[in-house]
């Protein structure tokens, strides 16, 4: 006797998740692939609630599913938690707190090759080279998000800041008391290992 899966994980019906997920492309940062900036991306992270390029896939995809789980946009079947990681997630607010401390000129672009780009993508998720809290940006209101969730960061240590958890899940995170690959410190933020 199998038991179906819980509510929470079982696939939506592909045009309710089609409708979410093309309104979610539409957003003017998920227009462009996350890492390198190609145009129209197809597929995604869904650990870091971001939309990829087939390149970029391809390496994200490499790094394994416990870096980040990656889906096609157009033909997986997506379940409710990973459409709703896709959500609260986006490549804006995920290259606030990815890029946080990218200086300019340091992005891999869409032309480069693919020792470049997975050297840049595994820079960026696997050794957190450039993680940190965004710069409060009030004059772009799509940082915003990422930068709210950030605030409770300190605060959840101390048991406040309830929801902020959850929604830092979207962009792939997880209140920790470590980063793993980086110093050990007291509400550090960590990658999420079962998304």
């Amino acid at each position: 006797f199998i038991l179906p899966p819980p509510p929470s994980s079982s696939p939506l019906m592909s045009d309710n998740a089609d409708k979410i997920l093309k309104n979610l492309l539409q957003e003017p940062a998920n227009k462009l692939c996350a890492d390198c900036g190609e145009r129209n991306p197809r597929f995604a992270s869904v650990t870091f609630g971001v939309f990829l390029c087939n390149k970029c896939f391809g390496v994200h995809r490499g790094m394994g599913t416990h870096i980040s789980r990656t889906r096609s946009v157009n033909l997986d079947k997506w379940s409710e938690e990973q459409v709703r990681a896709m959500q609260q997630g986006g490549n804006a607010a995920a290259a606030s707190v990815w890029e946080a401390t990218l200086p300019p000129g340091e992005r891999v672009s869409a032309e480069a090759d693919e020792w470049a780009r997975e050297k840049f993508i595994r820079a960026k998720y696997e050794k957190k080279k450039w993680f940190g809290q965004p710069q409060q940006n009030t004059s772009n209101p799509a940082a915003q998000p990422a930068v709210d969730l950030l605030g409770g960061v300190g605060a959840q240590d101390q048991g406040q800041g309830v929801g902020q958890h959850s929604r830092l899940q979207g962009l792939g995170v997880q209140l920790a008391k470590g980063v793993p690959h980086a110093p050990h410190q007291r509400g550090a933020v960590a990658l999420l290992s079962g998304a």
